[in-house]
């Protein structure tokens, strides 16, 4: 049962598109890495839903600005990777993330 799930790795897939956003339904989801595959477009809103994700790895995509609303909702947020994305403005301030310690 997915409902229940804590632990998701899909990284190194060569998926493509744009992050579903069932992830988002995950909600006892701690860990997501997607990381090195050919996601495209914005990180959708719903994965703010995702309160207990304390690691977030989405480097080596084809990622655009992430909005820091996007982030709000993860209250349990530690580590967050961006690294190798289209980003060309700043990634959301740690400050309005206080739980987060490595960015």
């Amino acid at each position: 049962m997915l409902s229940t799930l804590v632990f998701l790795d899909l990284g190194s897939n060569n998926f493509t598109s744009t992050i579903p956003v069932q992830l988002g339904n995950l909600l006892e989801l701690q860990v997501l890495r997607l990381s090195n595959n050919s996601l495209n477009g914005q990180i959708p809103y719903q994965l703010s839903n995702l309160q207990k994700v304390w690691n977030f790895n989405l480097a080596g995509n084809y990622l655009l600005n992430p909005d820091r609303m996007r982030f709000k909702g993860m209250k349990s947020l530690t580590f967050l990777w961006l690294n190798y994305n289209y980003l060309d403005t700043e990634v959301p301030n740690p400050r309005l993330m206080a739980s987060l310690n490595n960015f």
